[in-house]
């Protein structure tokens, strides 16, 4: 079974400027539907270190922290797929079935991006 790790993937709040969506997994927060920067789930968005992400903080959109990401693979089904062509992870739902999908974007090392279409990796 392929692995899916944590590019920024953030919790819904009000609004944002990508996707502009957010999902009810019947959890404690709603996830967005994208990746900051993409404006299709399939999409790997954009690329981040962690410091960059702190801009972020004063936004409608934050960083999931680690109970809310431990939260999300307790409660969803979780299938390695493709969708629209991208390999990537579906996390499905066991309280609603509403779905999310996170690509297999791979990683940012310094300017090389890497494993692209094999892993993603998620803050």
């Amino acid at each position: 079974m392929k692995q899916l790790f944590s590019i920024v993937f953030f919790l819904f709040f009000t609004h944002a400027v990508f996707c502009q969506e957010a999902v009810d997994l019947g959890l404690s927060v709603k996830w967005a539907t994208c990746n900051v920067g993409a404006n299709k789930p399939e999409e790997y968005g954009n690329y981040y270190t962690f410091e960059e992400t702190q801009e972020f903080s004063n936004s409608d959109w934050r960083l999931p922290t680690r109970e809310e990401i431990n939260e999300l693979f307790e409660n969803c089904d979780y299938k390695w797929t493709t969708n629209n062509g991208v390999n990537g992870g579906l996390f499905t739902s066991k309280k609603n079935g509403n779905s999310i999908f996170l690509p297999a974007c791979g990683y940012r090392y310094g300017s090389d991006v890497r494993l692209v279409g094999s892993d993603g990796y998620y803050w």
